[in-house]
């Protein structure tokens, strides 16, 4: 029998959890596309500056639809409100 699921905490938060758990990977690659790739340190700059201007543009994390949104958008979104 496989471990018991756990429960993520009440404020989990994804984005940031998987930039933590990284952190020390800088350098490492992270994120390929067809037109680029990020490093991890890279993707996590790239995440804070993108949800800062969506925070300071009065976006909340309830009031955008990720859906519509790019990759690194929705990255930024879900890491808003830690």
């Amino acid at each position: 029998m496989g471990m018991p699921a756990v429960p993520p905490p009440s404020r989990f938060n994804f984005a940031a959890h998987l930039l933590g758990c990284n952190g020390g990977r800088a350098a490492k690659t992270a994120y390929i596309d067809d037109q680029q790739s990020l490093s991890y340190g890279e993707l996590a700059q790239r995440v804070q500056r993108m949800a800062a201007a969506l925070a300071g543009l009065g976006i909340r994390r309830e009031e955008h639809d990720p859906r519509t949104a790019s990759q690194l958008e929705y990255a930024a979104i879900l890491s808003m409100g830690r």
